[in-house]
C-alpha cells in the first residue's frame, strides 16, 4: 500500500540494509539458477550512460524493440 504520494517512505523504505542486502541476494541467485536466460544482470553501479547502453543492447538482442 502507499503510504501517500507527496515522497512519504513507504515500508520497504524503513526496512534496514540487512534486509535490502537479503533481498538483493535473493534476486541475484534467481537470476544465476536462471537457465532460460530471463534475467540479465546490469552493474547500476557504472555511469548512467552504461547502465542505458547496457539495458538497450539487452533489450534489442531479445528483440523487444524492432
Amino acid at each position: 500500500r502507499r503510504q501517500n504520494d507527496a515522497g512519504g517512505n513507504n515500508r520497504l523504505e524503513a526496512e534496514g540494509l540487512k534486509f535490502h542486502q537479503h533481498v538483493r541476494d535473493a534476486y541475484f541467485d534467481l537470476a544465476r539458477a536462471d537457465t532460460k536466460k530471463r534475467w540479465h544482470i546490469i552493474d547500476a553501479g557504472k555511469s548512467l550512460d552504461t547502465v542505458d547502453e547496457a539495458i538497450w543492447k539487452v533489450v534489442e538482442q531479445r528483440g523487444v524493440c524492432k
